[in-house]
């Protein structure tokens, strides 16, 4: 009997690993912008009318499923990501091991790419026992940072796009057992987060969480703010809004 489950699982897992690999290409995926990004912003408003939120809803929460108390910021952070507008993103917070992440939501893995949906975790309450990380949760980072943090999530999740379920799955641990593929993957992150628009706000995230992520020895995965003036200095959208 024993037997018989175990060489059902087995055929259960070659089954999906199958479906994941003959699955359709997705690099026929939203490659491009619905529409240009708009201009760099040096400080979003905390505070907009009601009539202005909604009409960034309306424009840019279709399909998601905005954080509690972080409405606004993710709104603005999408508006930065068109590609983003008809994909299925819900921003939850949670006790997490790590501040933010993002991650294609498991159960969508095996359907077509265009039906995937995403998954933004927010942590909310963990610490470390020394303390270091209390510093760069979101609650804890200016606002302007806070748009810059979650763009960064997104530009995540527009990398997710273009892969098939397989590489998605083997992202994973890939990720955890090769620090020169995390540090490569952030730092291109970061990089197509100022592409989009959010440099202003990516720098603000930089300067409030650096002196942390250098504490625990995570400096190097993320650009630092003179990484990112400079790399900003190398898109004239930028230059408009000295």
């Amino acid at each position: 009997m024993r037997r018989m489950i175990l060489y059902g699982l087995a055929a259960l897992f070659l089954i999906l690993l199958l479906i994941l690999f003959f699955e359709q290409d997705p690099h026929a995926g939203p490659a491009a912008a619905l529409e240009a990004y708009p201009e760099p912003v040096r400080s979003y408003p905390q505070e907009v009318s009601p009539e202005h939120f909604d009409s960034l809803q309306h424009a840019f929460g279709y399909k998601k499923q905005l954080p509690e108390g972080y409405e606004l910021q993710a709104l603005y952070a999408l508006c930065h990501f068109p590609e983003l507008r008809e994909v299925p993103i819900r921003f939850y917070r949670s006790d997490s091991d790590i501040s933010l992440l993002s991650q294609p939501a498991f159960e969508s893995l095996l359907l077509p790419w265009r039906e995937r949906s995403y998954n933004v975790i927010i942590d909310t309450v963990k610490i470390k026992e020394n303390g270091w990380k209390e510093p760069t949760l979101l609650r804890n980072i200016p606002f302007n940072g806070q748009v810059g943090v979650l763009g960064h999530e997104l530009a995540h999740i527009m990398a997710y796009l273009d892969k098939r379920g397989l590489e998605l799955l083997w992202m994973g641990p890939k990720y955890l057992l090769s620090p020169s593929f995390r540090e490569e993957l952030e730092n291109a992150t970061d990089r197509r987060t100022i592409e989009h628009g959010l440099g202003y706000q990516l720098l603000a995230w930089s300067e409030s969480t650096r002196l942390t992520k250098n504490r625990e020895g995570k400096g190097r995965l993320y650009l630092s703010p003179t990484q990112i003036q400079y790399i900003m200095e190398e898109y004239p959208m930028y230059q408009k809004n000295r």
